[in-house]
């Protein structure tokens, strides 16, 4: 179980076994989020402009479980393999940055 809030996650570290794995994922902010992990850990790519550079996710094998709205909740089965992954948000808040950049982010473990 993960809860995402107005900019974080809960919990914002997150340690499962290897193989298939199924998050149920409630939103307790007022603005959408998502639930979006980067195999290898490490920063979310942003382009230049600070959006999120799509084709260096898609290149790193990053995957997501779609913005949803407040309130909500959402369950997402993904077939994991061991290693560290960052989990993050790359929704846009309403002054244009992104919710990874004001600290929505976190860590996953696959062991």
């Amino acid at each position: 179980q993960v809860t995402l809030v107005d900019h974080g996650f809960d919990p914002s570290e997150v340690e499962v076994a290897a193989g298939i794995v199924t998050f149920e994922v409630t939103n307790e902010g007022e603005e959408a989020h998502e639930l979006a992990f980067l195999p290898g850990g490490g920063d979310v790519p942003v382009t230049d402009d600070g959006a999120p550079d799509e084709a260096a996710l898609e290149e790193a094998g990053a995957f997501e479980l779609e913005a949803f709205g407040p309130g909500q909740t959402c369950e997402a089965t993904w077939g994991l393999e061991p290693g560290t992954y960052t989990m993050f948000c790359v929704v846009e808040a309403a002054d244009g940055e992104l919710h990874v950049a004001k600290g929505m982010q976190g860590t996953l473990t696959v062991t």
